[in-house]
């Protein structure tokens, strides 16, 4: 449990980064509800910036290797997909 919270300090300005973002992108999206298109970008702009975000994390960090990339890449991705789909968004 140390290593998680000596961790999580050492950075802190990473995680703050990232949840900062994702805020901005989730209130974005609630502003926006009147314009599908709009919030098809934002969505999709949220997560590529989050796939981002975690591939110059691990970077940063020199522990990135091509598994890291999949995983954060792919996990965009489906949670982009899944949100299109949950709202409905399948004739645009």
């Amino acid at each position: 449990m140390d290593n998680i919270l000596d961790n999580f300090r050492q950075h802190i300005g990473h995680t703050l980064i990232l949840l900062l973002t994702l805020i901005f992108g989730v209130t974005l999206f609630f502003a926006f509800s009147h314009d599908p298109s709009l919030r098809l970008l934002l969505l999709t702009l949220v997560s590529v910036s989050y796939a981002i975000w975690g591939i110059l994390h691990h970077y940063l960090r020199k522990d990135l290797n091509w598994a890291l990339v999949i995983e954060y890449t792919t996990f965009a991705f489906l949670a982009a997909v899944g949100a299109f789909t949950l709202l409905g968004w399948g004739n645009l």
